[in-house]
């Protein structure tokens, strides 16, 4: 696995945003681009998360963290919703990997970035290592 790390890396790729009331919907970029935005997430490193949202020129008044592996509740969303108020935003976002922990409601608010994970690999230094060149 050490070795692989020489030859493979990856990029993330944003390509939409899927709403908890309609999650096998993808829906496009723009959609969230000009709305103020609360984001949240329980993941690792949210930072890069965050920072991505910035990229896409997303208007995030409020960054909400919870812990990594973190299982919303009723409790957390009306935390969120305050923020929501707070903040004049029209919507929540958050991460696919979140969404997906969130307690069922219909609540139409609530999107998830939609990302890619696109691998990029070096053939010529994958076969120079196999082949004992390197």
């Amino acid at each position: 696995l050490v070795e692989a790390r020489r030859f493979v890396s990856s990029a993330y790729r944003a390509v939409g945003v899927r709403g908890l009331d309609e999650p096998l919907r993808l829906l496009p970029i723009e959609s969230l681009r000009g709305r103020r935005l609360v984001a949240f997430s329980g993941i690792a490193t949210p930072e890069s998360f965050f920072d991505q949202l910035d990229d896409l020129g997303y208007d995030v008044r409020e960054r909400v963290r919870f812990p990594d592996h973190h299982w919303f509740d009723a409790v957390d969303l009306r935390q969120l919703r305050d923020a929501v108020a707070r903040q004049g935003a029209t919507a929540l976002v958050t991460t696919e990997k979140d969404l997906v922990r969130l307690p069922p409601d219909r609540d139409s608010s609530i999107y998830a970035l939609v990302v890619e994970v696109a691998p990029h690999h070096d053939r010529d230094a994958i076969v120079g290592w196999v082949m004992g060149e390197s």
